[in-house]
């Protein structure tokens, strides 16, 4: 709801019509910057990057739950503050790159330790 607060603020001080108009794309792209927006990888880094790989795996068993309940967009928007499908799976991914990314650098670890590379 801070979106739609900011973009009215923003729409009210502006006096051209181009400038008004501008105004929700302009929100929208702050609040995706600060990692504000669900489903992007702005939202992932600075909720998600941090966890650790058990942590990792627990959220995406709950997002992967959520996902299946979500509801999926054919058309039109979501209402504002619905986290979509799409919004879950973008999510999903995320983590589960995150996951890969925390094996690769164990198994190279262990590659080192064993064979000295």
């Amino acid at each position: 709801m801070a979106i739609k607060a900011d973009t009215e603020k923003c729409i009210k001080k502006e006096n051209k019509m181009s400038a008004k108009m501008q105004c929700g794309d302009d929100i929208l792209e702050k609040y995706r910057g600060e990692g504000k927006i669900r489903g992007t990888d702005e939202y992932c880094k600075k909720n998600y990057s941090s966890l650790n790989r058990d942590k990792l795996t627990e959220l995406w068993n709950n997002l992967k739950a959520q996902e299946k309940k979500a509801r999926v967009l054919i058309s039109g928007q979501a209402v504002p503050g619905e986290v979509t499908a799409s919004m879950f799976k973008n999510e999903v991914m995320w983590v589960e790159d995150r996951l890969s990314s925390m094996r690769k650098a164990n198994i190279k670890s262990l590659g080192k330790k064993l064979f000295g590379n």
